[in-house]
């Protein structure tokens, strides 16, 4: 139908990065969700425990943490206050010291182009040839379940930003 609303879906747009560092994370945040609030209000290692080790009240006391403690897996998730296309970024601390940049974003069932843009856009920042883009599915928990996804997809972007 002419003129009918387009359905918006969310596109989770994920890359691999070598920069797992509280600077490297906050750069990225301040760059792509510059107002952002925490989903949670607290984090506990390990992730979801009932009983946890260590607590921590901030993002931020978490991200020192992470920084340090190379094998800790963790996912961190912001979200966006403001009405714009990017929903919500994310950090995923993967047990091998790597860490999973990612960003939600609004698109639209037939037109690809918002989240295509962003995964380029974000492949430049973090100057990183591993990306991809998902629809409705958990986030990778580390790096080789992001490498296994990026192989067993046909229509998914892995390319060099």
């Amino acid at each position: 139908m002419e003129g009918a609303t387009q359905k918006v879906n969310f596109a989770d747009c994920y890359v691999l990065t070598y920069g797992r560092t509280k600077a490297a994370v906050t750069s990225f945040l301040d760059r792509f969700l510059p107002q952002r609030a925490e989903y949670a209000d607290r984090y506990e290692l390990p992730q979801f425990s009932d009983n946890p080790v260590i607590e921590f009240q901030t993002a931020e006391q978490l991200l020192d943490y992470l920084e340090q403690d190379l094998h800790t897996v963790h996912a961190i998730y912001w979200y966006n206050p403001e009405d714009t296309t990017i929903r919500a970024a994310m950090a995923l601390f993967t047990s091998d010291g790597q860490v999973i940049l990612g960003l939600t974003c609004e698109c639209h069932k037939d037109d690809d182009s918002v989240e295509q843009g962003c995964l380029k856009e974000l492949m430049a920042f973090c100057r990183s040839t591993v990306g991809l883009i998902e629809y409705e599915k958990p986030a990778p928990k580390d790096t080789d379940e992001l490498l296994q996804r990026i192989g067993a997809s046909s229509g998914h972007k892995e390319g060099k930003a």
